[in-house]
């Protein structure tokens, strides 16, 4: 009887431990395949930003449950301060991967905490694992001096531009207008904050420019935006140039190449153009097999630079101006120093231009003249602007000065009040002591021709159904002349445009050049034109690169004295 009561005491055992043991298995697959279970993985890059630059956390989302997690809420926050919310989905046992950008504004520590399930919104079976921190230096950004890359020694030419996000903007807006990717340019609204540009050109005949940005755009993007300036044809290639990665482009011709790197919180471009002679920079020869990678293995006294363009100065201080500075540029070319001012009010933006040299403006004034306060103004317009853009401009001239503000509006801009605004700014440039030039008021001084760089133009006469002019080179190399079409339409022309046989032009040669002229319409022009207005389209190929280019000049020609031309 003992024995039976044991067994069955054992049985009872047996069955309630089989029992629970099964309960708790079956309770436990049942808990895990309920619920997800979210966890993060988060690589910083960089590590240590520099202030005012962008950093990127590359988020990994996993969901190692069993079930699906719908519109996860992943936020990052530095300090108390929520940087980004994003939402997401994730499926059992699988992941998900979200960037977000972060613009180190201020140097010093950063406590940056990302959450996944922000709220604890969702229940998972482990809720530890939701969670990152971190303590982010950002390390103070430094003073920008493009001249430190460039070689120091043989310099002919210097030119330095600075510019803020709004000047940088107007820049951008030149470069998409019209452009195929206009759409790309426009996505790098507001995203660059400050640029400097310095391009120095050497006895040797080679160029250098090295382009800083310090912007919201992250090392991919800045990489990404080069390609697409440089119109995609270059190779591209990584390289490691004093330990610090540098992505290379380079022309197929292999005589320009473009380095990209970062340093000291700044995205970097230098561009190196070779021609063959040689000059010796430190230890190194700069000449036949240099590209950008031997330019930014150093670093250079900005010395020389700075001395050629301190010259400038007095331009730049009878410019100053209270408005909003959105770009400032200073060029040094021989004797002939520029100073420009790019500003703006809540009507307009505008471009102050001065020089020393008369270089900005042709000799007569091929518009409206106005004469007020003892000053004699030049109203353009159609005025070309980096051989892309015609603006409406005023101008004067002092002596050897020339004083230019072109007005670059916007969408909603009231033209009468920024015509006001212009001329007030061209008149309040003076020189003191230096002579007012007067503009010319006959009709017979308004046949002139020019160019905005590259071509000077002379003695434009119409004749016997034919434009007769000269044209001088003022490039250093040889250029060649493969198209040229004298024409009443804005547009570059496609039709009647090459030449039957290149013209070759040597530093300092004049030609000249017989063609027909044309309406817009292809329509020829004949008979005895007394007043003759048009385009002059050039297109000049350099002889050492096979590049080409196309130059828009104007040209009026008054055939019949005290003729007055149409619209005067």
């Amino acid at each position: 009887m003992v024995l039976m009561e044991d067994k069955l005491r054992y049985a009872v055992v047996v069955a309630v431990v089989a029992v629970a043991a099964l309960a708790a298995y079956y309770s436990g697959i049942f808990a895990v395949k309920g619920q997800p279970d979210l966890a993060l993985n988060v690589v910083v890059s960089p590590d240590n930003p520099f202030a005012g630059e962008a950093a990127e956390f590359k988020i990994t989302v996993s969901n190692t449950g069993q079930q699906d997690a719908d519109s996860v809420l992943v936020m990052v926050s530095d300090g108390n301060a929520v940087i980004a919310r994003k939402t997401v989905s994730v499926a059992a046992q699988r992941n998900a991967i979200i960037s977000i950008k972060w613009l180190a504004s201020a140097p010093g520590n950063h406590s940056v905490r990302i959450v996944v399930d922000a709220g604890n919104v969702i229940s998972e079976s482990d809720e530890s694992n939701n969670e990152f921190t971190s303590t982010i230096l950002v390390l103070p950004r430094e003073e920008p001096n493009v001249f430190r890359m460039l070689p120091d020694e043989g310099i002919v030419r210097a030119y330095y531009f600075n510019a803020s996000t709004g000047g940088l903007n107007q820049v951008i807006g030149i470069l998409g207008s019209g452009s195929e990717n206009a759409e790309f340019y426009s996505t790098l609204f507001n995203k660059l904050n400050e640029g400097h540009l310095g391009i120095l050109h050497y006895a040797n005949g080679s160029e250098a420019a090295a382009l800083t940005l310090q912007s919201a755009l992250t090392w991919d993007e800045f990489v990404s935006a080069a390609g697409v300036i440089t119109g995609g044809s270059m190779i591209s290639r990584e390289e490691m140039v004093n330990g610090s990665r540098v992505v290379v482009l380079e022309s197929k011709d292999g005589i320009t190449s473009i380095c990209l790197f970062r340093k000291g919180g700044w995205g970097n471009a230098v561009m190196y153009k070779r021609y063959f002679p040689q000059v010796n920079v430190f230890n190194s020869t700069i000449g036949e097999s240099t590209t950008c990678m031997d330019i930014i293995a150093h670093e250079y006294d900005p010395k020389n630079a700075s001395e050629l363009l301190g010259a400038t100065k007095p331009l730049a201080g009878q410019a100053y101006l209270n408005d909003t500075t959105l770009l400032e540029a200073s060029v040094r070319s021989g004797k002939e120093k520029l100073y420009a001012r790019g500003f703006n009010d809540s009507n307009s933006a505008f471009l102050l231009m001065v020089s020393d040299a008369g270089i900005l403006t042709p000799e007569r004034c091929p518009g409206e003249m106005i004469s007020e306060e003892n000053r004699s103004i030049c109203h353009m317009e159609h005025a070309a602007l980096m051989e892309k853009v015609e603006l409406e401009a005023y101008a004067r001239k002092q002596g050897q000065y020339t004083i230019v503000v072109f007005i670059a509006p916007f969408q909603n801009t009231n033209m009468a009040k920024a015509r006001e605004t212009a001329l007030g700014v061209v008149k309040s440039v003076v020189f003191p002591g230096v002579e007012e030039y007067v503009w010319g008021t006959t009709p017979t001084q308004l046949s002139f021709c020019e160019f905005p760089n590259t071509l000077l133009c002379t003695s434009p006469v119409f004749e016997n159904n034919t434009l007769k002019l000269n044209i001088t080179s003022l490039s250093t190399k040889p250029i060649s002349i493969t198209g040229f079409k004298c024409t009443q339409e804005m547009q570059v022309p496609t039709q009647q445009f090459a030449l039957t046989e290149a013209i070759a032009l040597q530093p300092d040669q004049t030609i000249g050049i017989t063609q027909p002229c044309y309406y817009a319409g292809e329509e020829r022009m004949e008979g005895t034109l007394m007043f003759l207005r048009a385009q002059l389209f050039v297109n000049i190929t350099d002889a050492d690169t096979n590049e080409s280019r196309i130059l828009k000049g104007m040209l009026l020609v008054n055939n019949m004295e005290g003729t007055t031309p149409p619209g005067q």
